[in-house]
Parts: structure tokens; sequence; C-alpha cells
């Protein structure tokens, strides 16, 4: 679950807590295997105490309302772009997926693409 993003960009535009509220009005209850939410934010999003207390009050935040799991890459969409161009040099980047993780290097360029294309949001 998680913001639709095409070739044209990402339909998000209200930010983190926009899609907590809408993934919150399904009832998770009813997915009996479980859901997921999988995010990316860019490191300088989620640095230092302010981030890391604004992302901790956003998982409690979604979890309170009833959601499932939520699955994060904490990384740039530059730094994996980056991971493309120079591979021998990122080869211990780990991504999440969903529900795993991988090399990010040993993906096939298309779910590279994904991953890449996956909303960068802000607090």
């Amino acid at each position: 679950m998680g913001p639709v993003h095409t070739e044209l960009g990402s339909h998000d535009i209200n930010g983190p807590t926009a899609i907590v509220n809408s993934l919150t009005k399904v009832d998770h209850s009813l997915a009996t295997n479980g859901t997921l939410m999988n995010l990316r934010f860019p490191q300088e999003a989620v640095a230092g105490i302010e981030g890391r207390d604004n992302l901790a009050a956003f998982i409690e935040e979604y979890i309170h309302k009833g959601a499932m799991h939520v699955q994060f890459n904490i990384m740039s969409a530059a730094t994996m772009r980056a991971a493309q161009k120079k591979p021998e040099d990122y080869k211990d980047m780990l991504v999440r997926v969903a529900g795993y993780s991988a090399y990010f290097v040993e993906l096939g360029k298309p779910l590279q693409k994904d991953l890449i294309q996956r909303t960068e949001l802000h607090f």
C-alpha cells in the first residue's frame, strides 16, 4: 500500500500524514494475510533527534489508527541513481522491496526504477 507512482512521477501531493489518513480508512482486519505500506524518506528527512522523533511519531500514529505494517527505505533517489551508475561502490546497499530486503545493485533495472520512483517523503 502506498502512493501511486508512474513514469510521470508520484501521485502523492500531501505528504506522509495524508498517506496515513488515507490508508487507515481501509479495514486492515479484512486482510487476513496482513497489509504493508512501503515508504521512502531521504536520509536528511529523518536525521537527528527531530527526524527520529518525527519518524517514531509517524509510525505510532499509523499503528494507533489500525494499520498493520510499515516498511521504509531511508535513502534518496539520488543515492539509488548513483548506485545504478557505479554498482561496485554500492554492493552492500540493502533496500526493502515488498516484504523482503535485497541488495539494490543485484535487482533488475525495472525493479530498481520502481524503487527510485517511489515517493520521496518529508515531514
